[in-house]
């Protein structure tokens, strides 16, 4: 999965997530939710599990 070239209001408006929440979620300050977390992946071409298994090897 290659990010470069995906703007956060791409990835906002792909998954149907507020622009806003979308910057939260990713600064620490709340967590996705099962859907939100699917959808972003959906939108990124992959899976919710892989996003979740990057998540882990790059931020032990």
């Amino acid at each position: 999965m290659d990010l470069r070239g995906v703007s956060l209001s791409d990835l906002a408006a792909g998954s149907g997530i507020g622009l806003g929440t979308l910057n939260r979620c990713l600064a620490g300050e709340t967590a996705f939710t099962i859907d939100a977390l699917s959808r972003v992946a959906r939108t990124l071409g992959t899976t919710a599990s892989d996003l979740l298994a990057r998540s882990r090897t790059e931020h032990p």
